[in-house]
């Protein structure tokens, strides 16, 4: 029940296993059954496809009661998996090629420290007065672009809505805009307004903590170079 781990569980060849999946998970065939997602379960059909695991992505909100009833009951296993940064991912990625697997393989996150210490803004997609969603310390961009040499304009943890306002402040050296689709132009003339170099980045992984990540920061190191 989560699109994270779905896609690694398919990078690890384990597509075939999958019985279920929530309504968000792309990497999967969609003839896969909908169980729902984190806060709205279909306990029914759920059921019905009589999984032996669940793996749910752990996030602050409060676990699901239902679920843990079920699992207390032997109805199945439960897992709560974080995935929220770099090491997230490549414990998932691990933890499902032990549980999963015959030959376990190990995460390789495959980029290089080649840039100085240029401090960039990573946001979503946003509007006229907002930056949109941007990603803060503890992240998994954040951890690609920190492990490229570049430094995160946003220091607090997690994701946050910031303002124009708020990103004038940060005043970063350059605003990285992430997009799983074609970026379009009326979503960033907020941005550009604000006269800080502006670097468009599409890539169908970028919004999805997986194991895809590794892909996706290869191909952001590869953009980030050529613009140098």
């Amino acid at each position: 029940m989560s699109p994270g781990i779905t896609q690694t569980l398919v990078d690890l060849g384990l597509e075939e296993k999958i019985v279920g999946r929530s309504p968000f998970c792309n990497g999967v065939d969609e003839s896969v059954p909908v169980v729902g997602d984190y806060h709205d379960v279909d306990f029914e059909r759920l059921l019905t496809l009589n999984p032996t695991v669940v793996l749910v992505q752990e996030t602050q909100a409060p676990k699901n009661t239902h679920l843990k009833q079920l699992y207390e009951g032997g109805a199945f296993r439960l897992h709560y998996w974080p995935l929220d940064s770099i090491d997230d991912i490549e414990q998932v990625y691990n933890k499902a090629s032990d549980l999963f697997t015959d030959t376990p393989r190990d995460f390789v996150l495959s980029i290089d420290e080649v840039f100085s210490k240029e401090r960039v803004l990573i946001v979503t997609e946003g509007s006229d007065v907002s930056a949109g969603l941007c990603f803060g310390s503890g992240t998994y961009l954040d951890d690609v672009i920190k492990t490229m040499g570049l430094e995160n304009a946003l220091e607090r943890d997690g994701w946050a809505m910031l303002s124009l306002e708020d990103v004038a402040k940060l005043n970063p050296d350059r605003i990285l805009v992430v997009s799983d689709t074609p970026i379009k132009e009326e979503s960033v003339k907020g941005i550009r307004s604000l006269n800080i170099p502006v670097l468009l980045f599409e890539h169908e992984h970028v919004l999805i903590p997986s194991s895809q990540v590794s892909n996706v920061a290869s191909a952001l190191q590869e953009q980030l170079v050529a613009v140098q």
